[in-house]
């Protein structure tokens, strides 16, 4: 992997968590960068390192969703953020709503007012539960305890049962014959099993994977020592490697296009945030 592109914000001290896992996106020659709470802000970073920013504040009747949980997308030729609250009201948090809300980041963040079936594919995830039985094709990943999890069979019983470090954080991911998540808080990894017997075929550790995103058959996250990783996670092994002036844990986020990557990573003193755009076909020298 090699860096193409890299800006700096040099603004030392963020507020977490506003910066913790707020999306980066790649669309024409244009990275965007999506921060912040009440406003929510754009930063929008040309091919000749210029920037330009725009925000957008939370009117009184919507609710925005953290950082980590909004996506930024392509549709109809414009970069657009779902940044809706899709978590219901709670005691802790009674003036809570549940609300789409899409902003044109092209068009100095306007609202848009999307077809049900682009809103329904684009809205932004509501939060994990962890205790919650989840079921795939021919198995339930039932939550034992904070550590440990069990795969069931359809019936009920137990079919396999493995321990793992931190908080269960990501959705269970079930592809190749695999169940995939990622974890966080008092250590944490990225794990993967073969669900027919429980063979643990990837347990990286990572010091927290919160998020991960696949580029093309590989799995793109933080590294326990501030790298970004290239894991091949149906055998545990790491592909591909970047170490560089920032560095990544577990408020980076990830994104691809197919053809690049991009991430976001925090200057190592400061913690200012870093915007990369990667060439994964190059050679770093």
């Amino acid at each position: 992997m090699k860096i193409i592109r890299a800006y700096e914000f040099n603004t030392p001290n963020p507020n977490w968590p506003a910066y913790d896992g707020a999306p980066v996106f790649f669309h024409k020659d244009t990275l965007y960068y999506v921060y912040g709470f009440d406003p929510i802000f754009c930063r929008k970073i040309g091919p000749d390192g210029t920037a330009a920013e725009s925000c957008y504040p939370i009117p009184k009747d919507r609710t925005a969703a953290f950082p980590g949980k909004r996506r930024v997308f392509a549709c109809q030729g414009h970069a657009v953020l779902s940044c809706g609250n899709q978590r219901p009201p709670r005691p802790a948090f009674p003036g809570r709503v549940v609300c789409d809300l899409f902003l044109d980041l092209d068009n100095d963040m306007r609202e848009l007012a999307l077809p049900e079936d682009t809103a329904a594919r684009y809205r932004c995830p509501g939060t994990t539960d962890e205790t919650a039985e989840v079921r795939l094709s021919d198995s339930v990943m039932h939550y034992k305890n904070s550590r440990r999890y069990q795969c069931l069979e359809p019936d009920g019983k137990v079919r396999w049962e493995e321990k793992h470090k931190g908080y269960r954080y990501t959705p269970f991911e079930e592809k190749n014959g695999c169940v995939l998540f990622g974890t966080a808080g008092a250590g944490g990894g990225l794990y993967c099993y073969r669900t027919a017997d429980g063979a643990c075929l990837c347990a990286l550790d990572t010091k927290g994977t919160p998020r991960y995103t696949w580029f093309r058959d590989r799995i793109l996250c933080c590294g326990a020592a501030g790298e970004l990783l290239v894991v091949d996670p149906f055998c545990g092994e790491i592909m591909d490697r970047l170490v560089c002036r920032g560095h990544f844990d577990s408020c980076s986020s990830f994104g691809t296009d197919g053809t690049y990557i991009f991430a976001s990573a925090f200057e190592k003193k400061t913690l200012s945030p870093c915007v990369y755009l990667i060439d994964p076909a190059e050679t770093a020298e």
